[in-house]
């Protein structure tokens, strides 16, 4: 295992700590250092509430799933180096699709 696959690991580990202290602690206000924070979220408490939940729940899904296929691939003959440029891209993935669909949901609302 290289140091490329273990940081990359962490990487997404990260995302999923970041979920859970979200899902656990949510912001109980709107501000600027805590929490999923968009022009469109911090328009007002409902966008804030709904975003920071739904933000978290994202986060948490995504990246077990991304660990439970970085599992699968590294039990694959894939070089280290490879399959570390596959889960940072994993990760990348991760922080777009919460974006889109967080924006697409609060258009919504």
């Amino acid at each position: 295992m290289s140091k490329e696959f273990v940081i990359a690991v962490c990487a997404l580990l990260v995302i999923l700590v970041s979920g859970l202290i979200l899902k656990l602690f949510p912001p109980s206000k709107i501000n600027n250092l805590y929490g999923y924070r968009t022009k469109r979220s911090m328009k007002n408490i409902n966008n804030w509430e709904i975003g920071n939940a739904y933000a978290a729940s994202l986060m948490i899904y995504l990246s077990i799933f991304c660990l439970i296929l970085t599992g699968i691939l590294s039990l694959i003959k894939i070089e280290s180096l490879t399959l570390s440029y596959i889960v940072f891209a994993f990760a990348i993935t991760i922080a777009i699709i919460v974006v889109a669909l967080m924006e697409r949901k609060l258009r919504s609302c």
